[in-house]
Formats: C-alpha cells, structure tokens, sequence
C-alpha cells in the first residue's frame, strides 16, 4: 500500500509539473523557427534567436532536443535547455534532452535544476515575484546595421572580417566588465589584437557601453580600424541626442576623408621619426622656456628636420597654454608627421570648438 501511494505521488508530480502550457506551438511554425535557428553563425545568435522563440512557445521534449542539438558548446545548450523547460509540454519524457549534452557534468546541472528550482516536495514552485534576473548574454539595439560583404570604398583593415563564433566570444568578453570604462579597454585590446571588424560588428561592442559620451569615445577610437569605414552613417543611430549624433557624423566624414585609397603601389621610403629619448628632451626643453614666442620658435626648428608621431604632436601642443598657438602647432607639424591618415585625432588634443573646427579645416583642405 505505501509503495502504491509512493508511485502515485510521483506521478501526480510529473503531471503537475507537466503544466508548463497546454498548446502546443504548431508543427510548421516550430520547424520555421527551427531553421532560423541554424542559420544563425554562433552560439550567442543562436541562443538569443531560440529564447525569443521560447517566450511564447509550447514544444515537446524532442523538440527541446532537436534545438539543443544545434549548439556547438555545452554552456549555450544548458543555458537554452533551462528556457525551454519551463516552455516543455511533456516534462516526463525531458530526460531524453540530456542525451544532446556532451559532457555527463553540464547534463547533470540541467537535471539539478529542472528538480531543484522547480520543486519542492515533488509540488512546482509558486511563481515568486523577486528582483529582475540579470542577462548572461549581451543584446544589441534593434537597428539598422551595415553590410560589408560588397564593399569597395576605403578600408581600415584589409579583412578578413571576424567571424560571427570569433566576434561572439569578444562581445561577450566585453559585456562581462564591470564598468564603461572596464569595457572600453576591452574593446580596444579587441582593435589592437590584429581582428579587422565591420562597421557593424564595431557599433555593436560600442552599445555594450551605457553611458553615451563613452560610447562615442570608443567608436572614435576604433573607426579608423574597421573594414567598411565608409558605412560610418549608421553609427549615429547609436546616440538619441542630436548634439552626440552631430558629434559623430562630422568626426567621422572628417577621418573619412583623411584616408587615402590605396592604389598602385609606391616605392618605400626610409621612415622619419623621433625616438622616444628624442622627444623626451624635446618636450623637456619645451617646459625649460617660459614664453609661448620662443616655444614657437622652438617648433619651428625642429619640424625642418624631424617628423613627427600624433601622439606627440598632441603632447607638444599640450605645452602651448593659448588654443590659437596649439592650432598653429597642429598646422606646423601636418607637414611632418608620419602618419598623416590619422591626423584627424590631433584634434582631440584642442579644448574649444572654434579651434577644433579650424583644425578640422585645415587637415580636410590639405588632405586633399
């Protein structure tokens, strides 16, 4: 008799936990839904893709199994199962998902959960209102991004373009700081780690950051680097302010234009530079002189027979207190420095608009 009502009891369990819906979704709709799942390129699109499709879904067992199946690490396919189980018409038949994991450790995390956080005393949990649950994948904003895959104009990079699997892994490395600015450098490794990205994919990492005048410092930063620098228009969609979204769209024109097409090819010449034990006398000779003439008259000998970086022409026009002499400074050196493509960042070292916008008209008029 007590092990008839053990078994009765078990039973009456795995019905009532069977109640997580009672339509099931529609053959051809899971199906659609399915294949738009397997044309995602990673795992991260793959599992954002499927848990929309989970919020007002009802599938059985085999077909948690089927969606499980399509991910190609543990992690994502755990994170998927625990969605759908609780989406899942059938729960007494959800052992069989277990069998799409590869690892006994992950399946076993998922069978931990689906007993452990759905019941207690073989009853479901009641839905308990508690604090928001904190995304474990990064979303992008739902607008328009560019498509680099016919694109001929001027590059950044020369390709090829990261992959979605690659871009996934640094995007959510990105989302996982702590802070904006946390996430900024993360980004920036990103750049200089040799990747070449899209316009698109670069707007994406630049979203990760919440407070927008960093976000526009971060896609500042890295647009000189992507693939398809001319698609920059998109980026103000990134910004709800006119005064950010002008902000962008003139900074970018401005270093659009400064890039040179590539064309035949040309003869190298003996790169001119100053080493770094150069310019630290020069700029301690420049901090020895008190008056901003004989600074100036300074500059003036050196830029014959020097070139100059533009990190250190921003850090000799740092030395010039008046923003008028900074800007002659930046008009001085364009003329040797050695990595004219990248002048427009000179200007980044000036206080005033009216000094960066005279600036910005100098370089566009002598770039051309």
């Amino acid at each position: 008799m007590k092990v008839f009502a053990t078994i009765s009891f078990f039973l009456l369990s795995i019905l009532s936990y069977s109640q997580n819906c009672s339509n099931p979704t529609p053959s051809v709709i899971f199906q659609q839904k399915f294949n738009l799942i397997a044309q995602q390129k990673g795992d991260m699109s793959k599992l954002r893709v499927a848990n929309d499709f989970m919020r007002n879904a009802c599938i059985t067992s085999s077909q948690v199994k089927s969606i499980a199946a399509l991910f190609a690490e543990d992690s994502y396919r755990l994170k998927f199962c625990m969605e759908a189980s609780k989406h899942t018409l059938d729960m007494v038949n959800f052992y069989d998902v277990y069998d799409a994991f590869s690892t006994f450790s992950t399946a076993f995390r998922l069978h931990d959960y689906v007993h452990d956080k759905q019941f207690k005393g073989g009853q479901p949990l009641p839905d308990k209102p508690g604090p928001p649950i904190k995304p474990t994948i990064p979303t992008f904003p739902a607008i328009s991004y560019p498509n680099y895959t016919t694109y001929k104009g001027k590059k950044g990079c020369e390709g090829p373009v990261t992959d979605e699997q690659k871009f996934d892994k640094i995007a959510q490395n990105v989302f996982e700081q702590p802070t904006d600015e946390s996430k900024m450098v993360a980004i920036s490794n990103a750049f200089e780690g040799g990747a070449c990205f899209s316009f698109a994919q670069a707007m994406k990492l630049a979203s990760l950051i919440e407070q927008e005048p960093l976000r526009l410092k971060a896609l500042k930063e890295e647009y000189a680097s992507v693939y398809d620098m001319a698609n920059y228009n998109l980026g103000i969609y990134l910004f709800k302010t006119n005064t950010l979204q002008k902000e962008w769209a003139n900074y970018a024109s401005n270093a659009y234009n400064l890039v040179v097409k590539p064309g035949p090819a040309q003869p190298v010449e003996p790169k001119c530079y100053v080493t770094d034990d150069d310019f630290t006398d020069i700029i301690s000779t420049l901090r020895g002189v008190y008056f901003s003439r004989d600074k100036m008259e300074l500059m003036e000998r050196w830029v014959k027979d020097r070139c100059f970086s533009v990190e250190q022409i921003k850090t000799m026009m740092k030395e010039f207190p008046s923003g008028k002499d900074a800007v002659e400074v930046a008009k001085m050196c364009w003329w040797r420095c050695n990595e004219q493509k990248n002048y427009y960042k000179v200007v980044d070292a000036l206080t005033f608009s009216t000094d960066k916008q005279e600036l910005n008209q100098f370089i566009d008029k002598n770039s051309k």
